[in-house]
């Protein structure tokens, strides 16, 4: 029951931020504060994880008190000033606003209440399964909760170290207090109910009305990767979440000078966004650079006077990565990383020619269809042009997999997004408003810098969410400047209605179990262990057999062998994890990280997926065999 302090602790700062004095008229006000909350909130979680992580106090007892407090404190402020009574007295004014709006605008709203519901029943029942999950977001937030810090440790895989850590320091507190993996996915939903609020706000600023603002939501909402992913622990819905928040606390800048709590929120956002995944940066860069530069350019005796305002921001978002890049400082020489992986996932060639031939790639790879004749031929094609015109990418591949969030393309949405950029600039009513087509232009430099500066990568069709979330606003806009009123309503139900496959038939977390077309049956059905192994069924029998074997030794000293591909939560998972009685440490790690082994650690069981015909393994005889797992012990 711990794991809902933070659930009532962001639900009282959500009502102080309704509730709070309106400083501007300005339409999307109260939804900004809500942003900005919900950066300060994050802000504060990653804080006090690393102050805490310092004193090896990050456990249930330290977090308990901290939530408990927390929830006190803002119980308290709310209370006194009067804004958690307001809070509560503004909600039933949205309950008449909803009344009053139009029967189309109830049922767009009812259909994807529906939709955000469904994800969330599923989000609640289904264990983290993705294979990235399994193999480092959730194995790190296991061994932080055991180390009781987020210090790095001897790993088999580098991404459970050197990858941005945002997103899960946010799960580690839920893990930790709810002593289990039961409320995790919450975050990636609370993402995607965010980034719906993010682009009403965006939307509005753009001058759009009720129904732009709307339609921006549900566009946003639909996109099939994130339909798929919102019931996860993958991170690419909450570095869109943070980038279309970042974009919502500055945006204003356009037509006038911030407050320093909005700089202060700015750069909470921006922060948290860069800890969150290196996929943000590329986001972020151009969409921040171009707003700043045309705020700059249009009051340029008043932007001095900001200065220092913007300095805070920037030393608010460094100070909130600090412990992230010095830890990747002191083991790999680097922030991020090596060099070596950076480069890996680096594509950016200085050529004119280079921007257009990956965004080509990105924009094709979400075609795919079920006609391998389609598939095939799109995919060769791409690669005979590529070459041509001088950038080969011969593993270029367009996937086919359309209810798998890993391999799912989004081919309305990426029709749909440059069509309405287009018709910004193409209709001289819309390219007649300004601030709109500032944001035209950013998203389309946006989509072009991405695709440029990142790789190529065949599972990468999930990191445009970010993409269709800041193309979202503009789709609001000139869908509901069209001169058919009910264009918007119609757009926004064939959104809602093509996404219900994609709610009901996820591939490894169904509504309905339709197999072969989902892996398991459905999640209300399924035993958790046939779900946490849906992505790698073949490796169910012999990772439960093992722990089986390890639990009937009685060993608590558990030491792992594995491949740096095993999914080495779904141990943890199945061993009983989190427990102050369990101890869980690889005793062969990467070579290069060996100097970060406990020398005191002595198990008395090892799971090993990697030791071929071994007989025994530093002193303890062989237990076991299961296929390629072996379990030693004494």
């Amino acid at each position: 029951m711990a794991g809902l302090l933070p659930i009532a602790a962001a639900s009282i700062l959500g009502l102080i931020a309704i509730g709070w004095p309106r400083w501007t008229d300005e339409a999307g006000t109260t939804r900004r504060r809500l942003l900005m909350a919900a950066a300060g909130l994050a802000g504060l979680v990653i804080t006090a994880s690393e102050l805490l992580g310092l004193f090896h106090r990050l456990d249930f007892q330290a977090l308990t008190i901290f939530w408990s407090a927390l929830l006190g404190i803002l119980l308290a402020i709310g209370l006194r000033n009067g804004t958690l009574v307001g809070g509560l007295q503004r909600l039933p004014t949205a309950g008449r606003a909803v009344a009053n709006m139009s029967f189309g605008e109830r049922l767009l709203l009812a259909a994807a209440a529906c939709v955000a519901l469904v994800l969330l029943l599923i989000a609640l029942q289904s264990p983290p399964n993705t294979v990235d999950s399994l193999q480092y977001h959730m194995a790190r937030v296991a061994h932080w909760a055991q180390n009781h810090s987020l210090r790095h440790y001897a790993a088999t895989y580098h991404p459970q170290l050197w990858n941005a850590i945002g997103a899960e320091i946010e799960v580690l507190h839920l893990y930790i207090l709810e002593q289990g993996d039961q409320l995790v996915n919450l975050i990636q939903w609370a993402s995607m109910i965010g980034a719906a609020v993010a682009v009403s706000v965006l939307a509005a600023e753009l001058g759009g009305d009720r129904r732009a603002q709307l339609a921006a939501a549900v566009f946003g909402a639909t996109a099939p990767a994130g339909l798929l992913q919102a019931t996860s622990t993958q991170t690419d819905y909450s570095v869109g979440f943070w980038v279309v928040a970042t974009i919502a606390m500055v945006i204003p800048f356009v037509r006038r000078p911030l407050t320093y709590a909005e700089w202060a929120g700015f750069g909470m956002a921006l922060g948290v966004g860069m800890l969150t995944k290196g996929t943000f940066y590329p986001f972020i860069a151009p969409a921040a650079a171009i707003i700043l530069l045309a705020g700059g350019l249009r009051r340029r005796r008043a932007v001095g006077a900001e200065g220092p305002a913007l300095l805070l921001a920037g030393v608010i978002a460094l100070g909130l990565n600090l412990g992230y890049f010095g830890r990747n400082l002191s083991t790999y020489g680097g922030p991020f990383g090596t060099a070596e992986w950076l480069d890996h996932k680096r594509a950016a060639v200085l050529s004119i020619r280079a921007p257009v031939v990956r965004s080509v790639q990105e924009i094709m790879a979400n075609f795919g269809s079920p006609s391998e004749v389609w598939t095939r031929g799109l995919t060769d094609a791409v690669v005979r042009w590529s070459e041509a015109s001088g950038f080969p990418q011969p593993d270029f591949e367009v996937p086919w997999a359309w209810n798998h969030e890993d391999l799912s393309g989004n081919p309305v949405h990426m029709l749909i997004a440059p069509a309405a950029v287009g018709l910004v600039f193409l209709q001289p009513d819309l390219r007649r408003r300004r601030r709109l087509l500032i944001a035209a232009v950013g998203v389309a430099t946006t989509f072009v810098f991405y695709a440029w500066f990142k790789a190529y990568d065949f599972y990468g069709l999930r990191h445009l969410i970010p993409f269709y979330l800041l193309a979202a606003p503009v789709f609001g806009i000139v869908v509901a400047s069209q001169r058919w009123p009910w264009l918007a309503q119609r757009a926004c139900l064939g959104l809602l209605a093509l996404a219900v496959p994609y709610v009901l038939l996820n591939s490894t977390r169904p509504v309905i179990g339709l197999r072969p077309r989902t892996r398991v049956v459905s999640v209300f059905v399924a035993p958790r262990t046939d779900l946490l192994f849906a992505n790698l069924a073949e490796l169910k029998e012999p990772y439960v057999a093992g722990a089986a074997a390890i639990r009937e030794t009685g060993c608590r000293q558990i030491g792992t062998s594995l491949d740096s591909r095993d999914p080495e939560y779904a141990l943890w998972y199945l061993l009983g994890a989190p427990s102050d009685l369990l101890r869980i440490e690889s005793v062969r790690p990467l070579e290069s990280l060996e100097p970060l082994r406990d020398p005191e650690f002595e198990p008395c069981a090892v799971f090993c997926t990697n030791c071929g015909d071994r007989q025994e393994f530093n002193g303890l005889e062989l237990l076991a065999t299961h296929e390629h797992v072996r379990v030693f012990g004494k």
